[in-house]
């Protein structure tokens, strides 16, 4: 009987163990990050909301909440981002992150995790939230995923996520949200060779 109760004791102090040991991992990799000072090429690369006065009428953006950031991990790898929020209902939420790893395998598991952990965080936010993936939609680079956020069955943003090279380009915008493909188009239009510069 005392067997019993003592394997799982050692099963489940291995697995808290192994939690702390990620974790700590983790800690250290994100404490070894270092702020990269944000280029003008980098701004380029970035849709930004300004960008989308032209699609929305009555909408102006606020060139003050724009928020970029820039910083690179002790592996090499270089994540560039822009985040857009204002509690204005007239303003929408928007985010764009771009990775660049150093490996192939590190660059895949980005793409996959960038879009899987999205969607999982939607889904344990609130069970209304629906992510519902077109990829014939449109589509871009090596392997791309795009997708039209619901919520209680309304549409209410888009996700696209897409990679090239060595690089993951995450694009999410709610609140507002584009259904016509040539929009698409032409907000991404030079970015697969703007990318080719990123550094």
């Amino acid at each position: 009987m005392k067997n019993n109760i003592k394997i799982p004791l050692i099963i489940l102090l291995s697995i808290v163990g192994l939690v702390v040991v990620i974790g700590l991992i983790g800690f250290g990799y994100l404490y070894t990050a270092k702020e990269q000072e944000i280029s003008a090429h980098d701004r380029e690369l970035i849709i930004n909301p300004v960008q989308l006065e032209t699609y929305f009428s009555d909408y102006k953006a606020i060139p003050a909440d724009i928020k970029y950031s820039k910083v690179k991990y002790i592996d090499g790898e270089i994540e560039l981002r822009m985040d857009y929020d204002n509690e204005d209902d007239a303003q929408p939420y928007m985010s764009v992150v771009i990775t660049k790893s150093l490996k192939a395998p590190d660059t895949l598991s980005t793409y996959y995790i960038a879009w899987t952990t999205h969607v999982a965080l939607y889904n344990a936010y609130d069970s209304n939230y629906e992510v519902i993936e077109d990829n014939e939609f449109f589509s871009l680079g090596e392997r791309s995923r795009f997708a039209l956020i619901n919520y209680s069955g309304e549409p209410v943003g888009n996700r696209f996520v897409f990679m090239q090279d060595k690089m993951v380009y995450e694009f999410t915008l709610t609140d507002f949200y584009i259904d016509d493909p040539q929009i698409w188009q032409e907000l991404f239009a030079d970015k697969l060779v703007q990318l080719k510069d990123f550094q």
